[in-house]
Order: structure tokens, then C-alpha cells, then sequence
């Protein structure tokens, strides 16, 4: 399911979904673009990873690359376009889309797709961050920030916390239903924090 700091549409259809109250809804959807469609350059300025040479292993799977741009609900995928995606990390790829950037990912063992997309004003707040979980509240984060943030900090509801790394400006980290909040500190010395639906 889709939990915590969702912002997008998820395509892990198997999987239950619950969205958090972080975040803004998308809202000029369309097909995939030109490599220079609105909003790519403003895109990469954010985020380094979109303003790299790309490489042979940035491609998504076919299957997966086929899914978004030809699938049922491709033309609901707020531009997102797969030519341009950076893989930064196993499973894990950001694109830019018409104006919003966005993220694909596996789930955690069943590997289906999930997809995400965001403002670029909503990635400088850490809002790209959708989770997988399963019935039990376990699974995985994965979330996407700007340029200049080195960890984030994760806090359970006793108040008990951990890092995980921030590396090619996303982190993956596997959480459960005592995750009460996710927090970084930005470029800038600015402190955000970004609570679980569920916690609430």
C-alpha cells in the first residue's frame, strides 16, 4: 500500500494504498515529452542526478518503460518521461515529467513498479517520498531530495531514532508501523519534517 508521504499515483495495483497528508496533488497530466519539455532544466538545477550524462544503466527495464508510456494510464503519468530517467540506486529511477519530477521504484519483493510525481517545490520540502507497506505497516520508503542534503533521520513514536544515507539525491530505507516521522535538514540549514499518515 501507499502510505506516509505519498504524492502521485502509485502503479503497484497488487498492493493496498493509503496516502499521506503531505504533499500536493499533480495537476497538469499529459503524455511524455520532447527531452526539452517544460520544466526539465528547473528539474535538473534541483536535482543533480537529472543534470548528469546519461548512462547504459539508467534505461528502465523495457517492460517497465513500455508501462508508462503506452500503458492504460499513461496518459495520466503527469508527462513523466522514461528516455530521460537516472537510475540511483538498485530499483530505483527519477525523470522528469511536464513540469513535476518523478520517481519509479520496485516494491520490495514482489518488484511491480510504483510511481510517484511532485512540484519541484514539493521535492525541495522531501514530499516525494511514497512508502510500501504491507498489512502489518512493513516495508520501505523511498524518497527523493534535493541537491545538498546528506541523510535523513528517521523517528519511531518512542522517540527512538536512525539515519539512512541520502546518495544520488534518493534514499530507500526499510521502516515499519513505528515510524512516526522522516526528518532532513536542506542545503540552506532548514529543518523539515515529514510525518507518517498512519502516526497521526
Amino acid at each position: 500500500m501507499c502510505a506516509g508521504l505519498c504524492d502521485g499515483r502509485r502503479r503497484d495495483r497488487d498492493r493496498r494504498r493509503r496516502r499521506g497528508r503531505a504533499g500536493s496533488r499533480a495537476r497538469g497530466r499529459g503524455r511524455r515529452g520532447p527531452a526539452g519539455h517544460r520544466g526539465a532544466a528547473e528539474q535538473a538545477e534541483q536535482i543533480a542526478q537529472l543534470d548528469r550524462e546519461q548512462t547504459a544503466d539508467d534505461s528502465l527495464p523495457t517492460t517497465w518503460e513500455e508501462e508508462l508510456t503506452e500503458g492504460d494510464d499513461a496518459d495520466e503519468l503527469w508527462g513523466a518521461n522514461p528516455d530521460l530517467a537516472r537510475r540511483t540506486g538498485p530499483g530505483v529511477w527519477v525523470m522528469p515529467g511536464d513540469g513535476y519530477v518523478c520517481l519509479a521504484n520496485t516494491t520490495p519483493g514482489e518488484g511491480n513498479l510504483g510511481f510517484s510525481c511532485a512540484t519541484p517545490d514539493d521535492v525541495e520540502r522531501g514530499l516525494l517520498a511514497p512508502t510500501d507497506v504491507d498489512a502489518n505497516g512493513n516495508g520501505i520508503v523511498t524518497g527523493v531530495l534535493p541537491d545538498g542534503v546528506a541523510e535523513v533521520t528517521l523517528v519511531d513514536k518512542d522517540g527512538t531514532t536512525r539515519t539512512a544515507p541520502v546518495e544520488r539525491n534518493t534514499y530507500r530505507a526499510a521502516i515499519d508501523a513505528k515510524l512516526k516521522e522522516v526528518r532532513f535538514t536542506d542545503a540552506h540549514g532548514g529543518q523539515h519534517v515529514l510525518p507518517m499518515a498512519w502516526a497521526e
